[in-house]
């Protein structure tokens, strides 16, 4: 008698759900060890990912530009591996975003302006990485973001006034980099505003 197997359905992998109609909803493997690169990683293939979390792991490289086809992706945590390279534009196509957390791996470059585009996200945190250049007016954009931790890295030029549009903003942290500048009058307009960190930069000027 002949016998036949089948591979095991992603949905009864662990660290995988489906939603009711068979389709991966959530890769949660965090804290996993796994390491490599994302590049094999086929995004195109979860056209309904909604959460994407492989924090704490061994990723390297960069993060892949076909990222961009994850949209209804919500949840975003790469944080804690060793991913290089700068932030690709097309993470601004993920417009569904309410959480992203890049924090804690060895990117450079600048942050994409496209990051605008992120106009649903209350939380971003891509601190203690290798990014430099200057804040992008885009973060202005962001209007009903809460939390932004830029922490630790090598961002430079003035704090942008776009940033007293983030009326929504209650922690601001900004410190150890290597801003310039004086802080902008702006900032008083964030009245939700209860955590603000802006020290050990090169900022100038009175407190306004």
């Amino acid at each position: 008698m002949m016998v036949t197997t089948t591979p095991t359905r992603p949905c009864n992998w662990f660290g995988i759900h489906c939603n009711e109609a068979g389709s991966v909803s959530n890769i949660s493997l965090t804290d996993s060890g796994l390491e490599g690169t994302l590049q094999s990683f086929s995004f195109p293939s979860f056209p309904n990912l909604v959460k994407l979390n492989l924090s704490n792991n061994s990723f390297h490289e960069n993060i892949p530009s076909h990222i961009g086809n994850l949209s209804k992706l919500k949840i975003l945590d790469f944080s804690v591996n060793e991913i290089s390279g700068s932030i690709p534009q097309e993470i601004g196509m993920l417009n569904s975003l309410t959480y992203i957390d890049l924090s804690d791996n060895f990117l450079t470059g600048t942050i994409p302006a496209s990051i605008g585009n992120l106009t649903a996200l209350p939380i971003l945190s891509i601190q203690r990485n290798q990014l430099s250049g200057s804040l992008p007016q885009e973060l202005g954009m962001l209007k009903f973001v809460t939390e932004i931790f830029f922490s630790e890295n090598s961002l430079t030029g003035i704090i942008p006034i776009s940033i007293g549009n983030l009326t929504n903003l209650w922690a601001l942290y900004l410190d150890r980099n290597q801003l310039s500048g004086s802080i902008p009058q702006e900032i008083g307009m964030l009245r939700s505003l209860t955590e603000l960190a802006l020290s050990y930069n090169n900022l100038t000027g009175p407190i306004p």
